[in-house]
């Protein structure tokens, strides 16, 4: 358990799960760094997703990844529980563009 800052300032404990996603990009992989987030009512509610860089990375802006590193993708947003496996997540993750920079 970890404390999650939300955007109108409340703190609350959550689960937080940290690791990196293998991503293919220009034929290169890099291991991104990630966190995710579940509140209590996971998995009726998407788990939180954000790119986590190390100090020698920057989050790199783009459609599916905001300045803070939360991950905006559509399978996240039409969050379903009965539908959604975690096991589909990494998958889902892959993009075309590069979530961090050297």
């Amino acid at each position: 358990m970890d404390k999650y800052v939300f955007n109108d300032g409340s703190v609350r404990d959550l689960m937080s799960l940290t690791g990196t996603i293998p991503v293919t990009f220009n034929g290169q992989t890099y291991n991104i760094p990630v966190q995710l987030w579940l509140e209590e009512s996971y998995p009726r509610s998407a788990p939180m997703c954000y790119v986590k860089p190390t100090q020698e990375m920057m989050i790199v802006r783009s459609r599916h990844i905001n300045s803070n590193g939360e991950v905006l993708l559509p399978y996240l947003q039409e969050w379903k529980h009965v539908h959604n496996n975690p096991r589909d997540t990494q998958g889902r993750v892959q993009t075309q563009e590069l979530p961090t920079h050297l």
